[in-house]
């Protein structure tokens, strides 16, 4: 196993690497990397299957929104232009037992399955379009479910510039995430 520095190029985008964090706690490391990153100036954002990634009294196309008007100053319709038209790309990749896109973003957060929130939070990073995707353990572990497959599918689709970077104590067995992906112990910026 090499150092983290030895494996990630700040330079170079697409990148995979896999942070061992058995001796650490995986949520304290991703923090320090986050925080690490956006001092740096990267647009950075976490996926993370925990059920408060999204702000409750509010609905799915405010929480989709906010990131993009909070960093870019965009204007709520010219959000739901950019929305409109990653609804259409998503929506042929999913499950023909999907819900209809559009119907969920009047929808809350507390009105949606585990399922639907992980899409929700997915569509918000790939809005987001950063430079680094942190991949939180839970985030991990729900790709290995038979929904998680497509998501997965999703991520190489959507997410494919982006570097990135998975915290969790061990490395998931699925062939589709663990292939291409460099080796790192806890993190060192």
């Amino acid at each position: 196993m090499s150092t983290f520095s030895a494996v990630f190029d700040w330079r170079r985008p697409s990148q995979r690497v896999w942070i061992d964090c058995s001796c650490v706690n995986p949520s304290d490391e991703l923090d320090h990397a986050c925080h690490a990153f956006l001092k740096r100036g990267f647009s950075v954002a976490v996926l993370d299957d925990c059920p408060g990634a999204l702000i409750s009294n509010i609905s799915i196309v405010e929480n989709l929104w906010l990131p993009r008007a909070w960093h870019r100053d965009t204007s709520m319709s010219r959000f739901r232009d950019r929305l409109g038209r990653l609804v259409s790309d998503l929506t042929p990749r999913l499950p023909e037992a999907s819900p209809d896109l559009s119907e969920l973003l009047d929808c809350r957060p507390a009105e949606l399955s585990s399922q639907q929130r992980r899409l929700v939070v997915f569509m918000r990073v790939v809005l987001i379009n950063p430079e680094i995707v942190l991949l939180s353990p839970s985030w991990v572990s729900c790709l290995v479910d038979s929904s998680g497959e497509v998501l997965l599918k999703m991520m190489h689709l959507f997410l494919s510039d982006a570097s990135w970077l998975a915290f969790d104590a061990l490395e998931p067995n699925l062939d589709g995430l663990s292939t291409g992906w460099a080796r790192t112990q806890v993190l060192s910026l």
